[in-house]
């Protein structure tokens, strides 16, 4: 029995570290290159420790590298099929009749090849198997000890599984939480802190420029059943928000120029005190675009603007609307 929780245990951390890697991927930088270079490493070392933690220690070596050989056979036996038929292009310029009949050679070649290497590596893992048991009974290792360590990795084996379908069903939340660790500082800027939710994916920070400008931009996502709807339907429920401050010295007409929406396009205003000063947000339907005939559509417009510096914006999904509002109301002025 406590073997099996071992085995449990070591397949759900090596699946976590996965699955932070692979998320890493959504994060912009250096690193990217990294994430995809490292499954080269991640994958066969998991299917090693999962040979290693069904099998035991006995042969290990052995079938390790029969894992690896198999890993890396698979790109060498593409590599090489790809290169006949770059090869063979040629040939098909002189004669098709020709062309055909080495393709068909070629792919006989590559298919038997593969068969006796899949062939040779299943036979040589079950002799490997085979001895690893014989070896362990005459040590003295109990049938019931075997047992529960086939169990164990029986039900480990559902837990890559299971981790996967649980990054994907929380895959906006979790990239949303993995940019914010990435990007500590993203809701400060110079007079202002603004609470972002930890689930809002934070795509681009500007701190601060040397005219007092800055911003922040991102993709909101709120789970909700509707939202799980518009995911069957092929629609992705996000909603584009960013925030930020003009430079210093803008005129409040060319600030006006560029937050505030056409008279005609207006649909009804908030207000929110931002750091002492009053925040207007209008909701706006574009003229450029049809409006569907309900009273409250599934999009929403707002622009926010007011004597201030500081600007806000949301365009989108209106699932996710009363977090925006939440996040304007909770700004807190700073020094700066």
């Amino acid at each position: 029995m406590k073997q099996a929780l071992v085995v449990g245990a070591v397949v759900a951390g090596y699946s976590l570290v996965e699955a932070v890697v692979l998320l890493s991927v959504l994060l912009p930088g250096p690193h990217q290159g990294f994430a995809e270079w490292a499954q080269l490493f991640i994958i066969p070392s998991g299917a090693v420790l999962m040979s290693f933690l069904a099998n035991g220690s006995d042969r290990w070596s052995q079938r390790a590298l029969l894992i690896l050989v198999g890993f890396l056979g698979a790109p060498v036996f593409v590599t090489l099929l790809l290169t006949a038929g770059a090869l063979l292009d040629g040939v098909a310029i002189v004669s098709r009749a020709l062309f055909f009949t080495l393709l068909a050679l070629v792919l006989g070649a590559f298919f038997f090849a593969l068969y006796v290497c899949i062939r040779a590596i299943r036979r040589k893992t079950i002799r490997l198997n085979t001895a690893s048991r014989m070896a362990e009974l005459q040590a003295g290792v109990l049938p019931l000890e075997l047992q529960w360590r086939k169990r164990g990795a029986l039900a480990a084996s559902w837990i890559p599984s299971t981790t996967v379908l649980i990054v994907f069903l929380f895959l906006f939340q979790l990239w949303g939480i993995f940019t914010h660790i990435a990007k500590p500082s993203s809701g400060k800027l110079p007079g202002y802190n603004v609470p972002t939710p930890a689930t809002w994916i934070v795509l681009d920070v500007e701190p601060q420029r040397g005219n007092g400008e800055s911003w922040v931009t991102g993709l909101a996502f709120e789970s909700t059943p509707a939202t799980i709807k518009s995911f069957a339907t092929g629609n992705a429920p996000l909603a584009d928000w960013n925030f930020g401050t003009d430079p210093y010295g803008l005129t409040d007409v060319l600030r006006s120029r560029r937050h505030i929406p056409r008279d005609d396009e207006i649909n009804g205003q908030r207000f929110f005190n931002v750091g002492g000063e009053v925040l207007t947000c209008r909701e706006y339907w574009p003229s450029y675009l049809f409006r569907p005939e309900r009273a409250e559509p599934a999009l929403a417009f707002t622009s926010c603007s007011g004597k201030g510096r500081f600007y806000a914006n949301f365009y989108g999904q209106r699932s996710s609307l009363p977090t925006f509002y939440s996040m304007l109301n909770s700004i807190k002025a700073t020094r700066g």
